[in-house]
């Protein structure tokens, strides 16, 4: 994966147990490490994802998000809130995910702190798969 055109990491996505579930294993160039696990609710008929890193003690090391939307590009919408201490302002969490093409796709973190009303950039990167 690449950010602003430079190396940032490694992400191995991986289809599990007949399409219901998949697994993603992620490390940043500098050597952080993340592993997600996208699930098929189908009392809910959509999917989720849990995503873990080993920062998860700290605000955005640990997420759940559903998908909102799918677009007719074939790009989803994941959207979910990030955990923080008791008291602690609410913190919105979206990711868009845009295929570019068969091989590469884009993926965009937004955070909002104010309901989802605005939204600032927070992770905007490339993910070419590697043949």
């Amino acid at each position: 994966m690449t950010v602003d055109g430079r190396y940032d990491g490694t992400d191995v996505v991986t289809k599990i147990l007949d399409g219901c579930a998949v697994t993603e294993d992620w490390r940043d160039a500098g050597g952080g490490r993340g592993k997600s696990l996208f699930y098929y609710e189908p009392f809910e008929k959509t999917w989720s994802q849990i995503w873990v890193t080993d920062q998860a003690t700290l605000r955005g090391g640990l997420k759940m998000k559903r998908l909102i939307a799918i677009y007719a590009d074939g790009g989803t919408r994941f959207q979910g809130m990030l955990p923080g201490p008791p008291g602690s302002k609410i913190v919105l969490d979206r990711t868009t995910l845009t295929p570019l093409d068969k091989n590469t796709v884009h993926q965009l973190i937004e955070i909002s702190l104010d309901g989802g009303s605005t939204w600032r950039k927070a992770y905007d990167a490339r993910y070419t798969r590697v043949r």
